[in-house]
C-alpha cells in the first residue's frame, strides 16, 4: 500500500542452517559428513545405500540437495537432462568490509564481467561478487575450492579498481560458492516413493535470490 517501503533481507547460508538446525534438532535425527551411493524404491519403501554408513530403508525419500542432486540424478537420470544454462558464472564469498560500506553496493564492470561488494549482517563484514558471462559450461571440480580460486584469479586477475583486494580476500574465505548460473526444469518432481524439493527439482537460478524461498515454501506445501 502507499506509503510502506520494501526491504531487501538476506539471511546468510549458514545462518539459516542454523536457524532449522536449531528449531528441529530434538524432533529430526541429523547425520553429517554422509552422501547417498544408490537408492533403490521397490514400491512399498525406499533403501538407501550411503557411502559410510549401512543401508536403511525408509517410506518416503525427500530429496533437498541443490542444484547438483545426487537424488534426482539416480532416480530421474542425468543431470544434463534437466540442466538449463543461462550463460554464466557467480562466485561470492564473505570478507571483511574494509570500505565500510552502508547499505550501498559498489562494482566494476566491463564487457562481460562484473565484480561488486555490498555489506552484509551489522556491516562489518560485506559479500565480495564476481559474475561473467560464457557461451558453454566450464569444466571443474566443484568440490575443488583451490582450483575455483584459481579459476577466479585467471578471469579477473587483470582488472583494477578494488579487484586485486577482493581476490586477495578470496584465499582467506571459507564460504566462497560458486556454480553455473542455470535452471532445472523437470516434467514431474516425484517418482514413487522418491520427491525432489528446492533446487533439486526447481532452480530458477543462481543470483535471483530465489532459490532458497522456493525450497522452504515447496518444503511446507509438501509438509
Amino acid at each position: 500500500s502507499e506509503g510502506v517501503s520494501e526491504h531487501h533481507v538476506e539471511i546468510m547460508r549458514g545462518d539459516l542452517a542454523r536457524i532449522v538446525f536449531e528449531a528441529t534438532r530434538n524432533q529430526v535425527e541429523y547425520v553429517f559428513g554422509e552422501s547417498i551411493a544408490a537408492l533403490h524404491d521397490d514400491g512399498s519403501q525406499v533403501t538407501v545405500t550411503f557411502e559410510h554408513a549401512a543401508p536403511r530403508s525408509f517410506d518416503l525419500l525427500v530429496g533437498a540437495d541443490g542444484l547438483h542432486s545426487i537424488t534426482r540424478r539416480l532416480t530421474f537420470g542425468p543431470e544434463v537432462d534437466f540442466t538449463r544454462f543461462l550463460g554464466g558464472y557467480l562466485a561470492v564469498f564473505t570478507m571483511p568490509n574494509y570500505l565500510r560500506l552502508d547499505n550501498r553496493m559498489v562494482g566494476l564492470s566491463v564487457p562481460g564481467r562484473m565484480a561488486a561488494l555490498y555489506p552484509v549482517g551489522d556491516q562489518t563484514q560485506a559479500r565480495a561478487g564476481f559474475f561473467w558471462r560464457t557461451s558453454h559450461l566450464i569444466d571443474y571440480d566443484r568440490h575443488d575450492l583451490a582450483a575455483q580460486r584459481r579459476l577466479l584469479r585467471q578471469r579477473y586477475g587483470d582488472l583494477g579498481w578494488e579487484v586485486p583486494r577482493l581476490l586477495a580476500e578470496l584465499d582467506r574465505a571459507n564460504d566462497l560458492y560458486m556454480d553455473s548460473i542455470s535452471q532445472i526444469v523437470m516434467p514431474t518432481w516425484t517418482k514413487g516413493r522418491v520427491a525432489l524439493v528446492g533446487d533439486a527439482g526447481y532452480c530458477p537460478g543462481p543470483a535471483v535470490g530465489g532459490g532458497t524461498s522456493l525450497a522452504i515454501i515447496g518444503a511446507y506445501l509438501l509438509a
